[in-house]
């Protein structure tokens, strides 16, 4: 985890994070995704953060899914009531 102006920054879900971004980057060596979990509220903060802690090696970056914590839960909620018999 780290802290960057004044907000947490995870690649693992944590307890008091506030939403996930899913990022999508580019690399020479091809398209890769990940998950960034926040206590930042906005995308902007988030994409500075990006940006800031990149290496040369990311040629692009976007978000291409911004999701509350709030909904991850519901998410996680619904699918555990549909799986539970499997």
């Amino acid at each position: 985890m780290q802290a960057f102006n004044g907000f947490l920054y995870s690649k693992k879900e944590f307890l008091d994070y506030k939403f996930r971004a899913k990022v999508e980057f580019k690399t020479k060596g091809g398209e890769h995704n990940m998950d960034i979990y926040t206590t930042a509220t906005d995308k902007e903060t988030v994409l500075g953060f990006i940006s800031a802690k990149k290496t040369d090696k990311v040629t692009s970056f976007k978000i291409v899914n911004w999701v509350s914590k709030e909904v991850d839960d519901l998410t996680a909620e619904f699918l555990n009531e549909i799986l539970d018999g499997i």
